[in-house]
């Protein structure tokens, strides 16, 4: 992004009927809002104030609300700073999507036809509401899944953001994250809060987890897929039932650094009937009492693609773990 187009550095929507534009300073801001703001699709946009978004200045504007939200990418474009175009200065913010998403929404008509199956939205700016099934922190890196309440392929999608969320809040109750950018981390489509992210609780009360899908270790082998029904599941509320661990690594981690991923876990290898090894990486803390040898009769957790076609289950919940 140049010079120009880095003084609108964010938009994304906070509901169906206004957005917020983030800009580099409080002057463009300010100056843009006196100028004028428009849409490039032509759709109605009226300002309504100029705040902050975490701590960085932000215009907030009332749209016409979009009968049919998805897949309409838009831009605001500033009057009054930058080149001249068409006789006059402006210039335009970075391409977002209008609406608040759902994985679903986000992930089955953007996901390319071959392996590594990435998104066609990589670097779009977004908003994406669905139901917690893990907080952040608890699997480092400060991710976050979201999740649908049918569950399957394509039905979840990870969230990276250092932000807490702001309230108290119960497993499987909705949560909107205002303004991320679709990323491709390693083969998972993930939603980056890249400084501006607004996190709050949805319209819903707290509901009993979904079926989880009941999937087999031969999909998800040690050593790697290419199949696109693994990729499908990343993010995914899945289940494994009977399986034997065959191996057992205690990773000691570093409680203080959740960045980096090495939060204190165990990882286990694991079979089921189907006699392929699969991996989880398990976080709760009676997991450090599993042993290679153990009869597990369920495992429950998010599947993520930690690399393209290497794929782990991630579980942190001590209700999903049943010996």
């Amino acid at each position: 992004m140049n010079q120009i187009q880095s003084r609108i550095i964010a938009t994304y929507p906070l509901d169906e009927q206004s957005i917020a534009v983030v800009f580099s300073s409080g002057n463009d801001a300010e100056t843009a809002t006196s100028t004028g703001l428009r849409l490039l699709s032509g759709l109605p946009m009226t300002v309504r104030e100029v705040t902050e978004a975490s701590s960085q200045p932000a215009v907030i504007a009332n749209i016409e609300p979009v009968r049919d939200t998805s897949g309409i990418i838009d831009r605001v474009v500033a009057s009054g700073l930058g080149p001249v175009i068409g006789g006059k200065p402006e210039f335009t913010g970075p391409p977002f999507m209008h609406g608040i998403q759902s994985p679903l929404s986000l992930k089955i008509p953007y996901i390319m036809n071959a392996f590594p199956f990435s998104t066609t939205l990589a670097g779009i700016h977004v908003s994406v509401a669905c139901c917690t099934g893990c907080n952040g922190g608890i699997h480092g890196r400060n991710l976050v899944v979201l999740n649908n309440h049918i569950g399957g392929p394509f039905s979840g999608i990870w969230v990276q953001t250092p932000k807490p969320i702001p309230v108290e809040y119960a497993r499987w109750q909705k949560v909107e994250f205002a303004g991320g950018i679709l990323r491709d981390l390693d083969g998972s489509v993930t939603v980056v809060d890249e400084g501006w992210m607004d996190i709050r609780l949805g319209d819903e009360t707290a509901h009993s987890a979904p079926q989880p899908m009941r999937v087999s270790t031969r999909d998800f082998p040690v050593d790697g897929t290419n199949s696109l029904l693994a990729a499908s599941l990343d993010a995914s509320w899945v289940e494994f039932t009977n399986i034997t661990v065959e191996g057992v690594v205690v990773i000691e981690g570093d409680k203080l650094d959740e960045a980096r991923g090495d939060l204190p876990h165990i990882e286990i290898r694991f079979k089921d009937s189907s006699g392929v090894e699969a991996v989880s990486w398990m976080y709760q803390p009676s997991a450090r009492d599993v042993k290679t040898g153990d009869q597990l009769r369920i495992v429950r957790g998010f599947m993520r693609v930690e690399m393209p076609g290497r794929i782990v289950l991630l579980s942190d919940k001590e209700e999903d773990l049943v010996r």
